[in-house]
């Protein structure tokens, strides 16, 4: 379906002054796409909807200047912040026809469409096993949907060997430097979907922690693997804190936000933080990094696919 790039001029006295906002993506990938006359369907069960503000508004609060009702429930307090963006990430109840209304504060309706959610029909993640291994030790990753491409392992953000698979299990291998972490997995470009620990063991056996130095960031995962610009994605890996940018080949782009732990069970120390593809971007594949003003994170691949229409 042919996503749709609405572009909403929204002039409105906030202590800020007048500002713009641009509503991308209004079902990115994650949460679905938007078709003709706004109607899509969802390719997951999330509705993530990015609001771009046109002016610098570090203390801008959304909820002074629009409202999101999803099925005439009013979610707005649901909105994140980061930087310029605003995301709206709405997990909807129940299945059907999702009814969704922008509202300024007071004044007219700005955008109303709908979606149905489905469920998503990519690649996903159940397990790993063993869940703890050494550098050079086989492990079987399980999942779905394994057969639709070509295979990329990588356990804390560190690729490892395919050395065997079909639709449902990866045999791989554990690289030297290898972290604890997730395991992350990418068919082609398509990220699976799942969130699976891995605890590395040292030459003695011994679990190897987590490496916590607020200089150092990280990179374990991001999902989805690729994305139209102004696609709202989400990183994993540690230290994303507010200092830490995503860079795309080389060129920082908004800083993440909305960090949150990532409960792994006895694995602690990973984080999950949000981040938007911003709009000047080359299409095809780019390497990303966090970067910090110390040193920069392990490399991961993504692609920015090119709009449709």
């Amino acid at each position: 379906m042919t996503r749709l790039l609405l572009l909403l001029p929204l002039l409105a006295m906030v202590a800020c002054g007048s500002v713009d906002i641009v509503v991308a993506n209004r079902l990115a990938p994650g949460g679905g796409e938007a078709g003709d006359g706004g109607s899509g369907s969802a390719i997951g069960p999330t509705l993530d909807i990015a609001v771009r503000i046109e002016q610098d508004a570090t203390d801008f609060n959304p909820g002074d200047l629009l409202q999101l009702f999803v099925n005439g429930a009013d979610r707005t307090d649901e909105v994140v912040i980061g930087g310029n963006y605003a995301v709206l990430r709405i997990d909807p109840a129940t299945g059907g026809n999702q009814f969704v209304e922008l509202f300024r504060r007071t004044g007219p309706v700005l955008d109303t469409f709908t979606y149905i959610p489905q469920p998503f029909a990519g690649p996903t993640l159940t397990g790993v096993n063993p869940a703890s291994a050494m550098a050079g030790a086989q492990v079987t990753i399980s999942g779905t949907g394994f057969a639709g491409g070509a295979l990329r392992v990588f356990f804390g953000g560190i690729e490892g060997t395919v050395d065997a698979s079909d639709d449902s299990s990866i045999t791989a291998t554990v690289p030297s430097g290898a972290r604890t972490g997730l395991v992350f997995v990418l068919v082609d470009a398509e990220a699976a979907r799942g969130v699976i620990g891995f605890q590395l063991l040292d030459g003695t056996g011994a679990d190897v922690p987590i490496t916590i130095d607020e200089r150092f960031p990280e990179f374990h995962g991001v999902m989805p693997g690729h994305g139209v610009v102004e696609t709202v994605i989400r990183v994993y890996g540690t230290n994303l804190d507010e200092f830490v940018r995503l860079e795309f080949d080389g060129i920082p782009i908004e800083r993440l936000f909305d960090v949150q732990d990532v409960d792994l069970g006895g694995i602690a120390g990973v984080q999950s933080a949000l981040c938007v593809i911003d709009p000047v971007r080359d299409t095809g594949a780019q390497e990303l990094i966090l970067d910090r003003v110390v040193e920069d994170s392990n490399p991961l691949p993504f692609t920015i696919d090119a709009a449709d229409g």
